[in-house]
């Protein structure tokens, strides 16, 4: 399989002009910052999806944020499915089936929560950036894995909680679940049908590798927005334990991948 040297972003952004509770201006905002600090990552396609409704800005104002650095391709915010609505639309729009080639997928987390609960999404939110984004490389694991995403080795279910992922272009786009995204994993309806989209494309057993994130703090599904989970004491013991995360993820990466490199190689 050819190294992967192409890495599109795309993204679904609700840009709701809501104030936020933190020092933050809008969060909108906020996850446009987190893209805008790594733009320089994504050496293809740069695809947001903006979905617009009565609650949000107009589609100028999300343009004056992102300039020309980006596409931005407006939709009709669709409340039911939520960022579902616009996760095949963006997959089209970067279809290939070449192995050099793999994209990165998320959404605007937090933009319609409220009160307490929001500081907590957005940490969330920026440990996804953070484990997906800033370390290790994803070319390492995208060379020889379909899927990469963050897990937790508690959760039972074979999902990305948070809606964060990675896919190599060749794996997904060689079949055509994807056309069809569903909620496979749980009883909760299709506006999940993000989070569980890598069990629908490659069922347990096929080219998936979950990145756990390695933290000092109890994490998994049910108490994610607990507020001691992102207490302040926390986070700076999350620093130090991803300081250390980085260096041993890199050394996994540097002898795990050429032997999984030459073990798919002999399967394809």
């Amino acid at each position: 399989m050819r190294e992967v040297t192409k890495f599109n972003l795309i993204y679904h952004l609700y840009p709701v002009d809501t104030r936020s509770v933190t020092r933050l201006d809008l969060v909108w905002r906020w996850h446009a910052s987190q893209l805008l600090d790594r733009l320089h990552l994504f050496s293809g396609r740069r695809i947001v999806a903006v979905a617009l409704d009565h609650q949000t800005v107009p589609l100028e104002r999300v343009a004056e944020v992102f300039g020309d650095r980006v596409e931005l391709v407006p939709f009709q915010n669709d409340p039911k499915l939520g960022e579902v609505a616009t996760l095949v639309p963006l997959l089209e729009r970067v279809e290939s089936t070449d192995p050099g080639e793999a994209s990165f997928y998320a959404h605007s987390k937090g933009v319609s929560r409220r009160g307490d609960e929001l500081a907590q999404v957005l940490c969330w939110a920026d440990c996804l950036y953070h484990h997906l984004l800033d370390f290790p490389t994803p070319r390492a694991w995208l060379d020889v894995c379909a899927m990469y995403g963050v897990g937790f080795s508690c959760d039972p279910l074979f999902r990305y909680p948070g809606t964060f992922w990675w896919f190599n272009h060749a794996r997904l786009f060689g079949g055509d679940r994807w056309r069809r995204p569903r909620n496979v994993v749980t009883a909760d309806g299709d506006r999940w049908a993000a989070e569980s989209f890598p069990e629908l494309c490659f069922p347990r057993g096929g080219y998936l590798r979950k990145l756990v994130p390695l933290s000092p703090y109890p994490v998994y599904p049910g108490r994610l927005y607990a507020a001691e989970v992102w207490h302040p004491s926390a986070s700076r013991e999350a620093a130090e334990c991803s300081r250390r995360a980085r260096a041993r993820w890199q050394r996994v990466a540097e002898r795990v991948s050429p032997g999984l490199r030459a073990q798919q190689s002999l399967q394809d």
